[in-house]
Protein backbone atom coordinates (compact mmCIF):
# COMPACT_ATOMS: atom_id res chain seq x y z
CA UNK A 1 0.00 0.00 0.00
CA UNK A 2 1.26 3.10 -0.99
CA UNK A 3 0.36 6.31 1.06
CA UNK A 4 0.63 10.33 -0.38
CA UNK A 5 2.42 12.17 1.80
CA UNK A 6 2.31 16.11 1.27
CA UNK A 7 4.48 17.95 3.09
CA UNK A 8 4.80 22.19 4.71
CA UNK A 9 7.40 22.88 1.96
CA UNK A 10 5.16 21.52 -0.80
CA UNK A 11 1.99 23.28 0.40
CA UNK A 12 4.86 26.55 0.07
CA UNK A 13 6.22 26.06 -3.16
CA UNK A 14 2.05 26.04 -4.21
CA UNK A 15 1.26 29.50 -2.53
CA UNK A 16 5.14 30.83 -3.43
CA UNK A 17 4.37 29.85 -6.93
CA UNK A 18 0.44 31.50 -7.18
CA UNK A 19 2.11 34.80 -5.03
CA UNK A 20 4.51 34.95 -8.15
CA UNK A 21 2.10 34.63 -11.04
CA UNK A 22 -0.06 37.16 -9.24
CA UNK A 23 2.73 39.57 -9.34
CA UNK A 24 4.03 38.71 -12.85
CA UNK A 25 1.03 39.14 -14.33
CA UNK A 26 0.41 42.48 -12.30
CA UNK A 27 -2.26 41.48 -10.50
CA UNK A 28 -1.85 43.21 -7.99
CA UNK A 29 -3.64 46.48 -7.18
CA UNK A 30 -1.00 48.77 -4.98
CA UNK A 31 2.26 48.97 -4.08
CA UNK A 32 1.78 47.95 -0.69
CA UNK A 33 0.31 45.03 -1.80
CA UNK A 34 3.23 44.20 -4.19
CA UNK A 35 5.51 44.81 -1.15
CA UNK A 36 3.33 42.41 0.96
CA UNK A 37 3.26 39.81 -1.34
CA UNK A 38 6.76 39.71 -2.11
CA UNK A 39 7.62 39.16 1.72
CA UNK A 40 5.28 36.48 1.43
CA UNK A 41 6.90 35.12 -1.02
CA UNK A 42 10.06 35.29 0.35
CA UNK A 43 9.18 33.94 3.89
CA UNK A 44 7.25 30.82 2.10
CA UNK A 45 9.98 29.72 -0.34
CA UNK A 46 13.40 27.48 0.88
CA UNK A 47 16.71 28.87 1.24
CA UNK A 48 18.12 26.08 -1.25
CA UNK A 49 14.90 26.50 -3.95
CA UNK A 50 17.81 28.18 -5.88
CA UNK A 51 14.87 28.73 -8.56
CA UNK A 52 12.35 30.62 -6.45
CA UNK A 53 15.07 32.59 -4.92
CA UNK A 54 16.34 33.76 -8.04
CA UNK A 55 12.55 34.70 -8.72
CA UNK A 56 12.35 36.44 -5.98
CA UNK A 57 15.67 38.42 -6.66
CA UNK A 58 14.20 39.47 -9.80
CA UNK A 59 10.52 40.08 -8.92
CA UNK A 60 12.49 42.39 -5.83
CA UNK A 61 14.58 44.24 -8.20
CA UNK A 62 11.51 45.48 -10.67
CA UNK A 63 9.32 46.36 -7.86
CA UNK A 64 12.21 48.38 -5.70
CA UNK A 65 11.12 52.24 -5.09
CA UNK A 66 12.41 54.49 -7.51
CA UNK A 67 10.74 57.80 -6.56
CA UNK A 68 13.94 59.88 -5.66
CA UNK A 69 17.50 59.79 -6.83
CA UNK A 70 18.22 57.63 -3.70
CA UNK A 71 15.93 55.20 -4.01
CA UNK A 72 17.10 55.04 -7.87
CA UNK A 73 20.69 54.52 -6.63
CA UNK A 74 19.70 51.95 -4.29
CA UNK A 75 17.83 50.22 -7.12
CA UNK A 76 21.02 49.89 -9.18
CA UNK A 77 23.36 48.95 -6.53
CA UNK A 78 20.75 45.87 -5.82
CA UNK A 79 20.60 44.92 -9.59
CA UNK A 80 24.59 45.42 -9.38
CA UNK A 81 24.83 43.19 -6.50
CA UNK A 82 22.99 40.55 -7.41
CA UNK A 83 24.50 40.60 -10.92
CA UNK A 84 28.07 40.42 -9.89
CA UNK A 85 26.50 37.38 -7.45
CA UNK A 86 25.25 35.73 -10.87
CA UNK A 87 27.82 36.03 -13.38
CA UNK A 88 27.97 32.60 -14.15
CA UNK A 89 26.85 30.52 -16.60
CA UNK A 90 26.03 33.54 -18.89
CA UNK A 91 23.81 33.98 -20.42
CA UNK A 92 21.06 33.47 -17.62
CA UNK A 93 17.43 34.29 -16.70
CA UNK A 94 18.46 36.14 -14.09
CA UNK A 95 21.28 38.13 -15.17
CA UNK A 96 19.18 39.28 -18.36
CA UNK A 97 16.28 40.03 -16.05
CA UNK A 98 18.57 42.40 -13.63
CA UNK A 99 20.19 43.85 -16.59
CA UNK A 100 16.61 45.02 -17.97
CA UNK A 101 15.91 46.49 -14.27
CA UNK A 102 19.04 47.97 -13.65
CA UNK A 103 18.96 49.40 -16.94
CA UNK A 104 15.23 50.65 -16.65
CA UNK A 105 16.28 52.48 -13.20
CA UNK A 106 19.61 54.51 -15.76
CA UNK A 107 16.58 55.40 -17.90
CA UNK A 108 14.97 56.85 -15.02
CA UNK A 109 18.14 58.70 -13.67
CA UNK A 110 18.34 59.74 -17.59
CA UNK A 111 21.17 58.14 -18.08
CA UNK A 112 20.57 57.19 -21.95
CA UNK A 113 23.46 57.91 -23.13
CA UNK A 114 25.61 54.51 -22.36
CA UNK A 115 22.63 51.98 -21.84
CA UNK A 116 21.72 51.27 -25.25
CA UNK A 117 24.46 48.94 -26.06
CA UNK A 118 24.02 46.42 -22.62
CA UNK A 119 20.31 46.86 -23.89
CA UNK A 120 21.19 45.21 -26.98
CA UNK A 121 23.22 42.79 -24.90
CA UNK A 122 20.41 41.68 -23.13
CA UNK A 123 18.17 41.26 -26.04
CA UNK A 124 20.51 39.16 -27.77
CA UNK A 125 20.69 36.83 -24.99
CA UNK A 126 17.74 36.87 -24.63
CA UNK A 127 17.47 35.33 -27.96
CA UNK A 128 20.15 33.36 -26.87
CA UNK A 129 18.55 31.59 -23.96
CA UNK A 130 15.11 31.62 -26.34
CA UNK A 131 13.26 33.10 -23.49
CA UNK A 132 9.92 34.61 -25.34
CA UNK A 133 8.63 36.62 -22.17
CA UNK A 134 12.62 37.97 -21.46
CA UNK A 135 12.33 38.91 -25.40
CA UNK A 136 9.25 40.51 -24.93
CA UNK A 137 10.42 42.35 -21.78
CA UNK A 138 13.81 43.30 -23.55
CA UNK A 139 12.18 44.63 -26.84
CA UNK A 140 9.36 46.73 -24.90
CA UNK A 141 12.20 48.76 -22.57
CA UNK A 142 14.48 49.41 -25.94
CA UNK A 143 11.49 50.46 -27.57
CA UNK A 144 10.03 52.51 -24.81
CA UNK A 145 13.85 53.92 -24.54
CA UNK A 146 14.35 54.43 -28.12
CA UNK A 147 11.46 56.18 -28.46
CA UNK A 148 12.21 58.28 -25.54
CA UNK A 149 14.90 59.65 -27.42
CA UNK A 150 13.66 60.37 -30.41
CA UNK A 151 14.13 57.33 -32.49
CA UNK A 152 10.49 56.84 -33.61
CA UNK A 153 10.80 53.75 -36.39
CA UNK A 154 12.61 51.33 -34.67
CA UNK A 155 11.11 51.79 -31.22
CA UNK A 156 7.39 50.60 -33.30
CA UNK A 157 9.55 47.84 -34.37
CA UNK A 158 10.64 46.97 -31.15
CA UNK A 159 7.37 47.56 -29.47
CA UNK A 160 5.45 45.41 -32.19
CA UNK A 161 7.63 42.52 -31.41
CA UNK A 162 6.65 43.22 -27.70
CA UNK A 163 3.11 43.25 -28.29
CA UNK A 164 2.99 40.35 -30.64
CA UNK A 165 4.84 38.25 -27.93
CA UNK A 166 2.88 38.89 -25.28
CA UNK A 167 -0.52 38.44 -26.95
CA UNK A 168 1.05 35.14 -27.55
CA UNK A 169 2.11 34.66 -23.85
CA UNK A 170 -1.47 35.66 -23.27
CA UNK A 171 -0.28 38.93 -21.06
CA UNK A 172 -0.93 42.30 -21.14
CA UNK A 173 1.13 44.70 -22.89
Amino acid sequence: MMSCHVNANTIDNARADEIYQKIDRGDVSSIDEINLLLKEYKNSIAVDDTVRQQLNIRQTCWNHPANNAEQLNTAIRYADEYLNIYKQPSPSPIQVDLTLCKILFLHQQGQNQNILKPLDNAINNAYLLEDPRLIADSRSLRGTILSYIGNFSAALEDLITAQNLYESLKLDY
